[in-house]
This record gives C-alpha cells, sequence and structure tokens, in this order.
C-alpha cells in the first residue's frame, strides 16, 4: 500500500503492529514507520505521527481497528479462550491484507 486511502488500511496496520507485541510505545513506534511518507501527509497519518502518543494503545487505536473491522474487543487475558479466536480472525484480516 503506497497511501493509506480508507480506515480499513489504518486498521490493518493499527493490528500488524499490535500483533508484533511490546509496550505501547513500541507498538505505536512500528505503527508510525508502516506508514508511508504519502501516508504521513493524510490528516489520519500525519495526526498519529504527531499526537499519537496522546492516545492509549487499546482504548483508541486498537479500539478503532476492531470497530472499523467488527472485530470483538481484544481480550484482556493474553490465556483466555476468546484469545485464540481473536487472533484467528485477525491473522486472517491480515493475510488477505497483504
Amino acid at each position: 500500500m503506497t497511501c493509506m486511502s480508507d480506515l480499513r488500511d489504518l486498521a490493518v496496520r493499527i493490528l500488524a503492529a499490535d500483533q508484533t507485541g511490546g509496550s505501547d510505545s513500541q507498538k505505536l513506534s512500528t505503527l508510525v514507520q508502516s506508514l508511508s511518507p504519502e501516508d504521513c501527509w493524510g490528516i489520519a497519518g500525519r495526526w498519529i505521527t504527531e499526537h499519537g502518543h496522546t492516545l492509549c494503545w487499546d482504548d483508541n487505536l486498537l479500539a478503532l481497528a476492531e470497530r472499523v473491522w467488527e472485530l470483538p474487543t481484544k481480550p484482556a487475558d493474553p490465556h483466555a479462550p476468546e484469545m485464540h479466536n481473536y487472533r484467528q480472525v485477525v491473522a486472517g484480516i491480515l493475510r488477505v491484507s497483504d
């Protein structure tokens, strides 16, 4: 993808960054690094690069991606039975979006 054409592109990038794990700031860094210069000229990309540090990863960015893709909220417990299904759905989205 050379330019974020809609919220679905951004949501895919958020889901991909979330899959990398790490702290919220590491995930945000991964997300920002995935943005092309053209993406950063757009409203969403520019806002995230300039103000993303003010957002809570799970409550703001991941929640946006979940709404865009109509996903359930990611389980808080990484060992919850629902986490397996959540990961499978996200993996499917990422596979289709490659």
